[in-house]
């Protein structure tokens, strides 16, 4: 007979309850060893043949001419974590690869005042980048373990480099930890390509290969996690402002601000000739004596209905034409009457629909007011408020108060129009008493700002404005600095890669740049000429408790978000915005470990990843120090390190299978967001910014749960946001694929494609059934629970049940948001629940083996039992009685020795040695779950030992009874079951 898992298609929603930090109420201890290199042999691993990575088809590829795509499931090393000893070096090799790594990010690795963790001595009278002849023998024999166990390397250029005087970098004072140094300075850019000579042609004498052609480095980084020019930009940082904000690290030096200054006039002066050009350029035309597109705006057509009048909420008054006039005849006259309960500005309002602008225009808006004194009424100063915005899209361009008093007065707003078309004007005067006057309201177009008094490029003076600074200069003048800095930031990019392909002549793939979360579409641009595109991005952070203390070691909070509650999808939606068209794309994500949701984020991550069709997925960093990779907790300090995360690092082995091996389906609809230059470069323009993607109207993040997306720049038409389809659905997320279903307001996400299976949330009672995968939680834990199914081969699965971790008596502070430094202490302890499986199989026999801490199979296993009738095993695991999350399942022909969900209770009992001396096994096995008493009695009837009292599931067990303390002689073993007993007799020697 054929033996096979089916899969049904039915989801029933399950209970969902929130999930606070707390202490784990029922704990059991699972650690992952960091030093474990036993084989498993049911872990799936990847393979360890390293082949030389290519691009084919926007995608990685192994296969030379054979073509045949990889995909990398990573994590990463930081700072001494990558400098090891050749034992340990071949210990975390074999870990990584057990884990299902077949990549790794190495990091921080060029810090000159560490030597421990940087290939870089302490800096000598020659140069910062003097190398360390002993920590490059430790990474050449890392890499050759790596080698071995088929992992690839992501290698970072430039991270944490700080420059020397005798490095010959102008003012390395000034250099703020070199964060932007190499895009503004010649010498800077130029140790860093010899720093890169240097580390690509050395030879590692354990493969006699310069590192640029060992195919085991898949890609290098030319920099990361530092900003780029235009992120710098953004934050404010590379425009000085004095001494105190250079040294809190808030923004560059003076030195450097005025090496900008005068590389910006010179960039003007080669781009547009003169001075003069560069006004005409930025001034740009406007027609002389432009008309007032406001209709009857003095008011003097006697009839018209051009402005009309409302009031409501309560309010009156009323409108009429008045004389005299400051400019002609006749002005309005607005009356206020009487105020509603709660004044509102909008609770009266003049209004005109008259005007046509055109977008990105510069106008100005002006029109004379006073209030009409009256001694009934003595209002001598009041507000109004003056509101334009597109008539159709209600996009306003300007919103503005004025106090006026009781003499004529002019007011002038200049404003840029941030939509085109018809637009109507109010002028909002619900909020206070007093009749208002308007006269010669009028909007015309305004002549563009060019060079101001003063700027000249011969002193370098042309400001270099700051992001977002003002609307009213024209657009081509933030379009420009934009360019400029890209322009600075590409050409430092495009030499390092001329200089690995052409001088090193190296097939080794360049990444330019890796956004982190500050990262947006000006970030992404900056890698269109990168091989692969990249990004990162976190959810949680230490950070100061809102309304408690100072920041402290035992003070911190962490946010403790849970990613199935992003609504917005603006985690996932930012990451997937980083991708390119065309070019392979890595996604990194990283959490505190102590976050109580971090388990939800494997399957969550894994699952999309592959949707989108990423090339790549990180799960950062594996060890910061090297203190982290064999500790087996979360060690203080190190937040972001997994290695000691049982939480996660159990289900990477089934992560990674599934994603490397494309087990989730990539949607075959593709969205590719369009973009003009102008969509980037004018990013930093108040207001144009549209979301994660750019584009114009906000296109939903959502988008990603659905189809495939990816950014495409510099073409000719582009899109706005309605444009792209995409349905929206504000309950459950279904992927295009129909594989994925997303609940961000249930907060469980599930998973159900052909060989993995994914349910994460926090269950309850009800039956959850997604395809093969069908269960139910029975402990009412509360606990946010992440379950893996993975179809092994015909007849085999593995099952992960990977609940929360954290220390031995880590203390929760403030209720639900901090351990601050109270970390507790080893071993990891996990969070135990107890669960009904259901299996379907037209096998005639399912048995579970629950798996130790390596991998391999206990010496208990579960027998499943098949119900009556049907095709469907039920297998009861409880892991606060086998301490473990991974379950083997195999299904097989042979008898199922009868046991059936309505057979007895107890179907066998034994006592494993008989006689015994010190202690021995009960071997029980259940057919039903039910209410279990196992008790020694001596001959006199008297109780002198308790195995067990309690709730057991169905299922086969071995549970200890200690002998120690018993005398010799002869004993019965009563068990108690629903009621129905049995007895064993029991001889003890001593």
């Amino acid at each position: 007979m054929k033996r096979y898992f089916t899969s049904v298609a039915i989801i029933i929603i399950l209970c969902v309850g929130s999930i606070s930090a707390q202490p784990i109420r029922s704990p059991y201890v699972f650690v992952q060893d960091g030093s474990d290199t036993s084989k498993s042999s049911i872990l799936p691993e990847p393979p360890t043949v390293i082949r030389r990575v290519t691009l084919n088809g926007g995608h990685f590829d192994v296969g030379g001419k054979n073509s045949e795509r990889i995909r990398f499931f990573g994590t990463e090393l930081e700072y001494t974590s990558q400098f090891l000893s050749a034992t340990d070096a071949r210990v975390l090799a074999k870990r990584l690869h057990k884990l299902g790594f077949n990549a790794i990010r190495l990091i921080d690795n060029d810090e000159v005042w560490w030597a421990q963790g940087s290939f870089l001595d302490y800096p000598n009278a020659t140069t910062s980048y003097n190398v360390n002849p002993v920590q490059v023998a430790r990474f050449d024999t890392l890499l050759n373990e790596f080698k071995k166990q088929g992992i690839y390397v992501f290698l970072v250029l430039n991270s944490q480099h700080t420059f020397i005087a005798a490095d010959g970098v102008a003012q390395p004072d000034s250099t703020m930890g070199a964060q932007y140094t190499h895009f503004i300075d010649r010498r800077a850019a130029e140790l860093h390509r010899q720093w890169v000579k240097t580390i690509l042609t050395h030879i590692n004498p354990l493969t006699g290969l310069r590192l640029a052609d060992d195919p085991v480095l898949a890609a290098v980084e030319v920099t990361s996690p530092g900003f780029s020019l235009l992120t710098g930009w953004r934050a404010g940082m590379i425009n000085w402002v004095d001494n105190s904000t250079y040294r809190n690290g808030q923004s560059i030096g003076w030195n450097r601000s005025r090496r900008l200054d005068t590389l910006f006039s010179q960039y003007l002066l080669h781009k547009y000739g003169s001075d003069v050009g560069i006004n005409n350029a930025w001034a740009g035309g406007a027609p002389p004596n432009p008309p007032n597109l406001i209709g009857n705006g003095s008011f003097e057509q006697v009839g018209s209905a051009i402005w009309s009048f409302a009031v409501g909420n309560g309010a009156t008054g009323d409108k009429t034409i008045f004389s005299p006039a400051i400019d002609s005849q006749y002005c309005m006259l607005a009356i206020i009457s009487s105020l509603s309960a709660t004044p509102s500005s909008f609770d009266a309002y003049l209004q005109n629909t008259t005007p046509r602008l055109g977008k990105d225009t510069l106008y100005e808006l002006s029109f004379y007011a006073k209030i009409r004194y009256s001694p009934a009424n003595p209002v001598l100063t009041r507000s109004i408020y003056a509101y334009l915005s597109q008539y159709q899209t209600g996009i306003n361009s300007l919103g503005v108060s004025q106090t006026i008093d009781t003499s004529w007065k002019k007011y002038t707003f200049p404003f840029r129009a941030k939509a085109g078309g018809l637009h109507t004007l109010y002028f909002a005067l619900g909020q206070q008493l007093g009749d208002v006057m308007f006269d010669a309201v009028s909007i015309k177009r305004k002549v563009e700002y060019g060079l101001f008094p003063g700027e000249a490029s011969s002193t370098s003076s042309i400001v270099r404005i700051k992001f977002g600074e003002t609307d009213l200069l024209p657009r081509q003048r933030p379009r420009d600095l934009a360019l400029f800095y890209d322009s600075l930031q590409n050409d430092y990019f495009t030499a390092i890669k001329k200089c690995i392909t052409d001088t090193l002549k190296s097939p080794v793939l360049v990444n330019f740049y890796a956004p982190e979360y500050w990262g947006t579409l000006q970030d992404h641009y900056a890698n269109r000429y990168s091989d692969f595109a990249q990004s990162h991005i976190n959810t949680d952070y230490p950070h100061t408790r809102p309304g408690g203390p100072a920041y402290s070691d035992s003070t911190w909070v962490m946010l403790n978000n849970n990613i199935l509650s992003d609504a917005g999808n603006g985690t996932m939606g930012s990451l997937a915005a980083a991708s390119i068209a065309g070019k392979p794309f890595v996604g990194r994500f990283m959490n505190l470990v102590t976050n109580q949701q971090s388990a939800e984020v494997v399957p969550f991550f894994t699952s999309y990843a592959s949707l989108q069709d990423w090339d790549g997925l990180f799960f950062v960093n594996y060890a910061t120090y090297y203190e982290d990779l064999f500790a087996n907790i979360a060690r203080a300090g190190s937040w972001w390190s997994i290695a000691g995360s049982p939480s996660l690092l159990i289900q990477m082995p089934q992560a990674s299978d599934a994603f490397r091996n494309q087990k989730i389906k990539a949607a075959t609809s593709v969205d590719t967001v369009t973009h003009v230059a102008d969509d980037v470069l004018l990013e930093s323009v108040p207001g144009h910014y549209q979301g994660p993607f750019g584009v114009e109207g906000y296109l939903d993040p959502n988008i990603a749960t659905q189809d495939l997306v990816r950014q495409k720049f510099d073409v000719t038409t582009p899109k706005v946001a309605a444009e792209y389809p995409y349905t929206t659905d504000t309950s459950t997320k279904i992927s295009a694929t129909g594989e994925l279903r997303w609940s961000q307001t249930g907060r469980y996400f599930l998973a159900n494609s052909n060989g993995f299976n994914a349910a994460v949330g926090v269950f309850g009672a009800d039956t959850v059934k997604d395809g093969a995968l069908k269960f139910r939680r029975l402990d009412n834990a509360g606990d946010l629970q992440s379950i893996l199914l993975s179809q092994l081969s015909s007849s085999t699965m593995l099952l992960t049940t990977a609940t929360r971790s954290q220390n031995s008596r880590a203390i929760w502070q403030y209720g639900d948001s901090s351990i601050g430094n109270h970390w507790g202490a080893a071993p990891t302890i996990m969070s135990a629940g107890k669960f009904e499986f259901f299996v379907n199989s037209d096998s005639n026999r399912l048995i579970v083996h629950p798996l130790d801490q390596t991998g391999n199979m206990m010496a208990s296993s579960i027998e499943g039992i098949k119900i009556t009738g049907t095709n469907t095993f039920k297998i009861a695991i409880d892991q606060s009685v086998i301490n473990t999350p991974w379950y083997y399942i195999e299904t097989m022909n042979t008898p199922n020795n009868g046991v059936t969900a309505d057979g007895n209770s107890v179907t066998s009992v034994s006592i494993m040695p008989n006689p015994a001396q010190t202690d021995a096994k009960v071997k029980l096995t259940l057919a039903n779950f039910g209410e279990v008493k196992i008790s020694l009695f001596d001959d006199l009837g008297r109780e002198v030992a308790n195995v067990v009292n309690g709730e057991l599931y169905q299922g086969s067990y071995d549970l200890p009874l200690d002998l120690r303390n018993i005398p010799a002689g002869h004993y019965t073993l009563r068990v108690d079951c629903n009621g129905k007993v049995m007895s064993r007799n029991v001889s003890v020697l001593k």
